[in-house]
């Protein structure tokens, strides 16, 4: 999620107008609190769609991966966005191949609860959004990074698709105080180092 709430209410024109000029450009897929009423067709009746609109937020939708030229790699980098509620899907290699993007590095890009045995889950956390049974979903893609789990974790073994939970960006409450945010920098080879973002002047 890129905001707390979908609402213009909740979030007020001075905001609004404080992303439009400090937010850098930036491709996203939508969480369920960027969505009114959790619902993709409703996006543009949020501040999600303004800002898309005003391309700042550039949308990777289902089905049209958005690719960028890479000079390291060959065919360039390929993100493919699977938005809060969208189906996550093996990629199709032999589609691929016939877009040109066969010797691309290709990321899933996905909003959806992950957990392990390893990070563990909150109680309700359902057994499909287990990394096991995710790990099905993502033969075919270089690397993966899920939003929604604020909770930081990247899972990396040999011969599987390595994957970023890269958990929130910010340290929200009291008991956060130790929290220590970050970000995954994606290598050509598909490996994914976590970086720690710099806190001390909070």
């Amino acid at each position: 999620d890129i905001f707390d709430s979908w609402q213009f209410g909740k979030q007020t024109p001075e905001f609004i107008n404080w992303c439009l000029k400090h937010l850098p450009e930036v491709w996203a897929v939508p969480g369920q609190h960027d969505m009114a009423h959790h619902n993709a067709a409703d996006l543009g009746k949020t501040v999600f769609g303004v800002l898309v609109a005003a391309k700042k937020i550039r949308l990777i939708e289902p089905g049209f991966p958005a690719r960028f030229p890479l000079g390291s790699v060959g065919g360039g980098l390929v993100l493919h966005g699977f938005g809060w509620g969208t189906p996550l899907t093996p990629l199709n290699v032999v589609q691929m191949a016939e877009r040109g993007a066969k010797d691309a590095l290709h990321v899933a890009v996905v909003h959806r609860y992950l957990w392990s045995d390893k990070s563990g889950g909150h109680p309700g956390a359902l057994p499909e959004h287990k990394l096991s049974h995710t790990a099905k979903q993502l033969i075919g893609y270089d690397a993966a990074v899920f939003g929604d789990n604020h909770r930081p974790h990247l899972y990396q073994r040999q011969g599987a698709c390595p994957v970023l939970n890269s958990g929130t960006f910010i340290r929200r409450r009291a008991d956060e105080l130790d929290y220590k945010p970050g970000v995954g920098l994606l290598h050509a080879s598909g490996k994914i180092t976590r970086h720690r973002l710099d806190t001390s002047k909070d």
